[in-house]
């Protein structure tokens, strides 16, 4: 790939994030602003993880509500039940997301069932965790309850600000982990299952 190209699409991406280090700034630093733009920074992570499966492959997963609720319930729960660091329970996390979406994903591509299958049982998944979550007292209800003083090292914090510069960082890496993927032999496979699976199986 030609390295002008690539430089110059380095620079708009860091241009890009300079752009969006700016927003709370724009808004005075204003709680409620930076509360909502963290929130968008989320369903951007998401979206931007599920490019993998649904852009690059394209399967129809409904199933991302339900990856990204598994991360930060793990998190949640391991801090809140056992003291364990967000530092150290956000990977652990993504482990635990990693493993449901290959016990959701394994026998439907394993035994080779097609995609309305695979999205049927993609979105099923999301509102048989959210009643789970809701009923298991240990890992539902309100989490404020559990939580303690402001504690950065335990990612605690009085204010959102901080929240939204570590979403921020979260973003970059998924979007590069993205780049990757795309321009490397995982992602010319990916390419192959998205634009014909009998022919990228053979």
């Amino acid at each position: 790939m030609n390295k002008k190209f690539i430089s110059e699409k380095v620079l708009l991406a860091a241009i890009l994030f300079l752009f969006i280090s700016l927003i709370p700034a724009f808004f005075g630093f204003n709680e409620y602003y930076t509360f909502t733009f963290s929130i968008i920074l989320v369903y951007a992570c998401a979206s931007t993880a599920w490019n993998i499966i649904g852009g690059m492959a394209g399967q129809f997963d409904l199933a991302a509500a339900s990856y990204v609720g598994l991360g930060m319930f793990t998190s949640g729960t391991l801090y809140t039940r056992f003291g364990i660091p967000f530092w150290i329970g956000m990977p652990l996390g993504g482990v635990v997301a990693m493993g449901f979406a290959l016990l959701l994903g394994y026998p439907t591509f394993r035994f080779k069932l097609r995609e309305f299958w695979y999205a049927l049982s993609s979105i099923a998944s999301v509102p048989i965790l959210r009643t789970l979550f809701l009923v298991w007292e240990d890992v539902g209800g309100p989490i404020e309850r559990w939580l303690g003083k402001p504690d950065p090292l335990l990612m605690r914090f009085d204010s959102f600000l901080p929240y939204f510069y570590i979403l921020v960082g979260a973003l970059a890496v998924i979007l590069y982990v993205n780049y990757r993927i795309k321009n490397s032999k995982t992602g010319y496979y990916l390419f192959a299952v998205g634009a014909d699976e009998e022919a990228a199986a053979a």
